[in-house]
């Protein structure tokens, strides 16, 4: 039926309408609009997926739209009329599996009706914040690099801090074990929180407090798309963190990267990315935390917290992401509200943590003395620690963990508990879920189980888990650990080849699970129930993660995505409780749901064959007639090629598609086609040659040396890189070229004379072999110096970024030895 292509990644955006200003090209993602403004926004990826549309007032999304497989989305917003800044941000998504984080490519405006103040490298952050008005209003940090000795601190309400993206606008905080970024109206939040706490200000009593103190509270913030760093060091516990909020309400977190800087000699665990307390609407996305004590720890007695979509790696505490005390609230809920009876009740908005990464030496997920929390689609392999990669702990109703891919991990795959006196009713669901190879700890509930309910009777204390459709295989421990008796409900699992039971424990329901092959037997304590089978599985592929059931009829390929057929069907398909909904699942309605993670999804391996049609046409070239080989073909989320004669063919299930002809050097053309079971569509297509040359913006010279530079800039589209230059104007007999393509340029010219003035223009060319060339630019050279400076802190001529310091070091020897000789010094700090 076709193959997708890899992951999606932006390539092109702009915007247009309106009266902007601070807006020097289609492509700035900062300015300043006016009241009632239209504006529509554009972007383009590398591939068809899905768009994500979403405006952004602080955390709060206030308008959103969606479209689907196509390459190219827009969206029309109408500016409000206030004096107020938002965020609109477009994610480009593919999910080639239900389970798991999807494939996903951002790009972020954020424009104001307020004031906005532009800052320059070597400029001052906190005096460009504390000018602007009481109405707020943005701070757009340029692309360069500050050291700073002491907090950036966001005092007031409506304040947006932004870059130019990671790494391209870095912040680096160079005193030892201190925060970066304080929001919020205290100076030391950690002792803010202890204050509160030590007067039990939490859930309705913090509430009423937001409301009798509003002095104390900020709200409408926004930190976005740059690096910032904190220095970690040896010496007494301080925590801190590169961004840390107070009493803070509807503050945004995204495009972050960050690390602690960890040092080599022994140090206390105290450095943190993220730390937010005693706040409420916090929203932490696509950033990059690692090399910290803690990535993201603790949101403390908050209300509604959504981390998304963040990648967390190299954690050297015992968690990467830790809620304590977090609770839902009611929707409309302001802070002079105060607290009504029932505002915090668990059938209102909750906090999701969803899309995550956790790698590379990241802990677990801690959800501690909380209710109303999904954590879904996350992945998380590789913990090494002595908790389990998602635990509930202490916890109430609400709890939710479905469609997570959790593998090779120490102590077990999910874990519902309560701490040692701590009393309350606990309710979990578990579903979706693929727990697999996981690792022995230690005896008991940290034995590498998949699910664990390792607590003990206790007081005022129960526990109930609905743990349904999940794929539990190959774990050290049992597939469900139930030592205690408490209440569970397992159906449709496929629960097989562990090496302890299948399920161990009292007073554990079982119904159509298939519990095959393990070690120490399919059931302790344990009976099967109606509808368990015990049989092999015959999942895909198995060593390397692939779950999915073998099926003759079909089976989803999640790396070649696309359908293929087996020579065998699993005894899984169509093997569920037959009362369950399966209507996600392609055959509907025949048959019943599926056993395992993939059961009532577009996943789901078919238990009967499904009647296709088919879509065929020809690409030729609309100037000349002739046929265009090897066009792309993509039609939703399958896709194909012409072949010599322009041809192309697709089998597909019937339905309404949307199918885009494309080829480099032409304007892609799109249509829509519907297609008939057992029935041939014809759309054909006439491509145009692409006649429009890139347009050239954002030129930048950086890194500039006595006898070399870099030439930056972008284009709207993927071509070539080519700087000319010379010692005198409009005259370049000297180039350099890089023939790849792509949307963001870089070039190095070296071997320049010291103290010397450079005139360039760049040049691009697109794939249809359109040129385009920037008008004349020019940069002067340091003075002669055979003495290069290597930093951790930003301050070298060469700069490490704490992933791989051998890669810029060995740039500052290379340089000293093109000028036959001389000093590389590294400056203070860890390599």
């Amino acid at each position: 039926m076709g193959i997708v292509s890899a992951a999606p990644s932006i390539v092109a955006w702009s915007s247009s309408g309106g009266n902007p200003t601070y807006k020097e090209n289609p492509q700035d993602l900062v300015y300043k609009v006016q009241q009632g403004d239209t504006i529509t926004f554009t972007a383009t990826s590398n591939q068809s997926c899905d768009w994500v549309w979403e405006v952004y007032f602080g955390a709060r999304v206030i308008a959103n739209f969606t479209e689907n497989n196509t390459k190219t989305s827009s969206f029309t917003w109408q500016v409000p009329n206030e004096t107020s800044t938002w965020s609109i941000d477009v994610a480009c998504m593919r999910k080639p599996s239900v389970v798991g984080p999807p494939e996903r490519a951002i790009i972020s405006w954020t424009i104001t009706t307020a004031t906005l103040i532009e800052v320059n490298e070597g400029e001052d952050i906190q005096s460009a914040i504390d000018s602007l008005p009481e109405e707020g209003g943005i701070v757009e940090l340029k692309e360069g690099t500050w050291n700073i000795t002491s907090p950036i601190r966001i005092r007031n309400d409506s304040i947006t801090l932004v870059g130019q993206g990671m790494d391209k606008t870095i912040i680096n905080q160079i005193t030892p074990q201190t925060d970066a970024i304080v929001i919020g109206k205290f100076d030391d939040p950690y002792a803010r929180a202890h204050w509160l706490y030590e007067n039990n200000i939490m859930l309705g009593y913090l509430l009423e407090w937001f409301k009798n103190h509003p002095e104390e509270i900020i709200q409408n913030v926004q930190v976005k798309r740059m690096t910032v760093n904190v220095q970690d060091a040896a010496g007494d516990w301080e925590q801190f963190a590169s961004i840390a909020g107070i009493e803070a309400i509807n503050v945004l977190i995204s495009e972050i990267k960050g690390t602690g800087n960890p040092q080599t000699q022994s140090a206390n665990d105290d450095s943190v990315g993220i730390y937010f307390g005693y706040s409420v609407d916090i929203t932490v996305k696509d950033c990059i935390l690692y090399g910290y004590g803690y990535t993201a720890r603790p949101f403390v007695r908050c209300f509604r917290v959504n981390f998304l979509y963040n990648t967390l790696s190299q954690t050297l505490g015992w968690n990467s992401l830790e809620f304590n005390g977090v609770w839902s609230l009611r929707a409309d809920w302001k802070p002079e509200d105060g607290y009504t009876e029932g505002d915090c009740d668990p059938e209102h908005p909750g906090s999701i943590i969803k899309g995550n990464r956790i790698y590379n030496g990241g802990k677990v997920i801690h959800v501690y003395s909380s209710w109303k929390v999904l954590v879904t689609e996350n992945y998380i392999t590789g913990t090494r620690t002595n908790l389990v990669p998602i635990q509930f702990v202490s916890s109430l109703k609400g709890l939710v963990a479905s469609y997570n891919i959790i593998h090779n991990c120490s102590c077990a795959g999910i874990k519902i508990t309560f701490a040692t006196g701590a009393f309350g009713h606990a309710e979990c669901e578990i579903y979706g879920n693929v727990i697999y190879n996981n690792k022995y700890y230690a005896d008991g509930g940290q034995a590498g189980h998949g699910i664990s309910i390792p607590r003990s009777p206790q007081p005022k204390t129960t526990i109930y888990a609905n743990i349904h459709s999940n794929t539990i295989v190959g774990n050290d421990g049992d597939g469900i650990y139930n030592p205690y008796g408490w209440p569970v409900d397992a159906k449709n699992n496929i629960i097989v080849n562990n090496k302890g039971y299948g399920i161990n424990g009292e007073n554990i329901t079982s119904t159509y699970n298939n519990i095959w092959n393990n070690t120490l037997g399919n059931y302790n304590q344990a009976s099967p129930g109606e509808g368990d089978i015990s049989a092999d599985p015959l999942f895909a592929d198995p060593e390397n993660g692939d779950f999915h059931l073998k099926s003759q009829y079909g089976r989803w390929d999640p790396n070649q995505k696309q359908w293929v057929r087996d020579s065998v069907t699993s005894p899984c398909i169509d093997a569920g409780d037959p009362a369950d909904d399966f209507s996600n699942e392609l055959d509907f309605p025949n048959g019943r749901i599926n056993l395992g993670a993939y059961g009532n999804t577009w996943e789901a391996s078919l238990g009967t064959p499904l009647t296709t049609g088919t879509l065929k046409g020809k690409v030729t070239d609309k100037d000349t007639g002739l046929p265009i080989e090897g066009a792309l073909i993509e039609a939703n989320s399958y896709q194909t090629t012409t072949n010599s004669s322009g041809d192309y063919i697709l089998n597909l299930l019937p339905g309404n598609y949307t199918v885009t002809a494309s080829k480099d050097g032409y304007y892609s053309s799109t249509a829509t086609a519907e297609i008939l079971a057992n029935q041939t569509t014809t759309l054909n297509f006439q491509l145009t040659k692409d006649i429009t040359p890139p347009a050239i913006y954002n030129i930048t010279v950086s890194s500039i040396t006595s006898h070399s530079a870099v030439i930056s800039w972008k284009t709207n589209e993927p071509s070539t890189s080519l700087v000319k230059y010379s010692t005198s104007p409009r005259n370049y007999p000297y180039f350099k070229e890089d023939t790849s393509y792509t949307t963001s340029h870089s070039i190095t010219l070296t071997g320049l004379s010291p103290n010397t003035t450079y005139y360039f223009v760049v040049n691009s060319t697109d794939k249809a072999g359109n040129s385009a060339q920037s008008t004349e630019h020019s940069f002067k050279t340091k003075e002669f110096s055979n003495i290069v400076y290597v930093a951790r802190d930003g301050s070298g001529d060469y700069n490490c970024d704490g992933e791989d310091d051998q890669i810029e070091i060995n740039q500052a020897i290379a340089y000293i030895n093109s000028i036959g000789g001389g000093i590389v010094h590294l400056k203070n700090g860890t390599f």
